[in-house]
This record gives structure tokens, sequence and C-alpha cells, in this order.
């Protein structure tokens, strides 16, 4: 299993920069945040459903996933204390059939499952409409038995009682139910970037000097750092 996922980010699951086509094009709907940590130190994770357009491809589909999955990962190893899992919400409300994008969950659920086990902690899916359920139905066989444990549907009307259990609301957006502000997820990346490039430097270089002393110490380019899963 680790032998085909070294093989797999060697290839097409390489770590993606910002300026990947895929990623360009999708961070422009802004439709993808990282609001923070929740009450557990899990980094948030969340996705406008209403904001998708289908990717132009299923290489941009995982190029984007990568990106976003990878910033997580990011987030979370700059905290000592997390425990490798994040959480997701997906807001679904104004879905539409233009939204509908069966391959990008199939790509997404595919990465969770083969190349990022056990990093999703939950799943909320807020207020899915009608127009989601046909999709949901044909995306079931592609989601295993201890993926869907963690995934729960999510409604208005008892929003404020469930994600309080899990959320600080003042972290979440008001349209949400929340307190708080969007936070897009490049400047999560890039915050991500910065923190791991400062720890990187600050580790000892190969021949025992701190690095930034008399050794030189090659740059470390932001996509192999962020290539922690």
């Amino acid at each position: 299993m680790l032998e085909k996922h070294i093989t797999w980010r060697r290839g097409p699951g390489r770590p993606v920069q910002e300026e990947h086509h895929g990623v360009q094009v999708n961070l422009r709907h802004k439709k993808v945040f990282l609001q923070g940590l929740d009450k557990t130190g899990r980094p948030i994770v969340l996705g406008v459903g209403a904001r998708h357009r289908k990717f132009e491809s299923k290489e941009d589909a995982m190029a984007f996933c990568i990106y976003a999955l990878d910033t997580a990962v990011a987030i979370g190893n700059s905290h000592d204390d997390w425990d490798g899992k994040f959480t997701g919400v997906f807001d679904l409300r104004d879905l539409g059939m233009k939204n509908a994008d069966l391959t990008a969950l199939q790509v997404m659920f595919e990465l969770l499952q083969n190349h990022y086990p056990e990093r999703l902690g939950q799943l909320f899916l807020y207020e899915a409409p009608m127009a989601f359920y046909a999709l949901w139905r044909a995306l079931g066989p592609f989601i295993d038995p201890v993926t869907k444990t963690k995934i729960h549907f999510v409604f208005a009307k008892n929003a404020h009682v469930e994600f309080e259990k899990v959320f600080d609301l003042q972290l979440l957006p008001k349209d949400l139910g929340g307190e708080g502000d969007w936070h897009p997820i490049e400047e999560a990346h890039r915050k991500a970037v910065e923190r791991m490039t400062k720890r990187v430097g600050e580790q000892p270089a190969p021949g025992g000097s701190p690095a930034g002393g008399d050794e030189t110490v090659a740059p470390v380019p932001s996509q192999a750092i962020l290539a922690s899963t």
C-alpha cells in the first residue's frame, strides 16, 4: 500500500502548486475555504456547492482536490497536537444541475479512501436539496462503509445545535449560523507554506549546523513542503 502511494505521489498524485491551471480556474470560483480549527484541533475545510462548475477534465479535478487536501494536511501539521484528521462542511444551498459533478465527487472520495486514508474525521452536508440526492445515490457505491459513518446531513433548523458541538461558532461564516467570515483556501495555503518553510529552516542542517548558519541549505519547494500525507 505504501509503495503504491509513493509511486502515485511521484506521478499523478504529485503535490500541486497554486499556478496549476486546474487550481487557478477553480480558485476564481471562490468555493473552498479553510476556517481554522474545530474544537478537537482539526482543520475545517468548507466547500460551497452552488459556486462549483464542472471541472474541465478529471486531471483538473484531481489537481484541485490534491491542492485542497494537502493544504488542510499542512495546516494540521503546523500544530504539534494534531490528530491527523480534518473536518469538512459542504454548503449545498442552492445547488443545481449545473453544479452537479459526479466525476469530481468520485475523485474526491477516491483520494480520501486510497491516498488520504483516515484523514477525514467528519463531513457535514448542509441543507442538501432534492437535486443532490440523485447524485448521492449514484455516488453511494463508491464510498466505503467506514467513510459513510463519518458523513452527516445537517439542516438549518438544527444546524446551530449540531455545529456548536464541533465548531467554535466564531469560525463559521454567518451564512451557516456562525459568527465569522469566509477565509479562502489560497490564504491558508500561503500561510501554511510560510509556516512549514520556517520550520524546515529551523531544523539542523545535515552537518549539524542550524539552517541559516555557515552551511548552505537548499531551499525546499512549496509543493514538497506540503507533500506530507
